[in-house]
This record gives C-alpha cells, structure tokens and sequence, in this order.
C-alpha cells in the first residue's frame, strides 16, 4: 500500500472515530432526562450517558474510556443483582456494628434500591443499556421498560444503585 494511500486511510479513519464514539446509543427509546430522588438528573442521548460522553477527554487523559451499548441478559442481571443485594445489607449491618450509621444507612438506600429494581427485572429478557469506564470509576444504565432504569455508578469496587424513572 503507497504512503499516499495509508495517509488517506488514517485521515478517513480520524475523521470517522468521532462518528463512531457518537454513535454509541442507537435506541432512541432511551434518550431523555431520567430522574431519581437520591441522584442528579441522568441525561441519555445519541451519544450514551453524556456525563461521561462529555468527560470523554479527561478520561483519556487519566486512564482511558470506554463507552459503549452493551446488552443485558435479564437473568445474568437478576443475579448480579441478587448478589450485590446480599454485599449491600451485609456491608450495612457491619457498620451498624461499628457504630457507622451514616454508612449503614448509604448501604441500606442502596438494598432498597436493588429491592425495587429486582421485580421489574424478567428472567431470559434482554436489556439494552450502555456501559461507560472512566478510569477506575464505571457507570452502567439499563433500561427496564419505556418508563424505567437501573443506574449504577461504581468506584473503588463499590456500586451505588439507583431506580430512574423517565
């Protein structure tokens, strides 16, 4: 292959990647404010989770990015879930043990929320959702119906779950 036509092909190439990184969310059912009382609002567009789509260049510059639609099969999720339940009370009643109620009380929001996540969850379903990784922190949104989410933000190994609602 001549220089000229490796030159041509890496310019295509970088002129696309940007396209490629927009595209990350095709399902427009998707896109839109998602709210929860204990979060900030949850924007979703043609580019993912745009919180994270817009740290995109601070997150390369750390460690990497990643972002990407993935999808989620219903009854790998339930038991994801029925795990981090189980880690979410034990993790709370340790630190009613310790005397930690602020931090017993964060553990316990978050059984709550995967308590009320779990129901709407169907067994051999999949889901679409999209996966972004900023460096050690990742954040994960799985959309449950037309009206409902799962939103995880997860950092040093812990995850805080939360329910959206569209």
């Amino acid at each position: 292959m001549s220089l000229t036509r490796i030159l041509a092909v890496s310019a295509l190439s970088m002129a696309l990647s940007p396209l490629a990184l927009a595209a990350t969310n095709n399902n427009s059912a998707s896109f839109g404010t998602w709210r929860n009382a204990h979060t900030t609002d949850v924007v979703i567009s043609a580019h993912g989770i745009e919180s994270a789509y817009q740290a995109r260049a601070q997150c390369q510059k750390m460690a990497g990015f990643k972002h990407q639609s993935q999808q989620f099969n219903g009854t790998e999720l339930k038991q994801s879930l029925s795990r981090e339940l189980q880690q979410s009370q034990s993790h709370a009643d340790e630190f009613k043990s310790n005397g930690d109620t602020e931090g017993a009380a964060d553990f316990e929001e978050n059984a709550r929320q995967i308590k009320a996540t779990l129901p709407l969850i169907q067994a051999g379903k999949n889901y679409h959702g999209i996966y972004s990784v900023c460096g050690d922190g990742a954040l994960t949104f799985v959309q449950l119906s037309a009206k409902q989410a799962l939103f995880v933000a997860d950092g040093g190994g812990i995850g805080l779950y939360y329910l959206l609602s569209k």
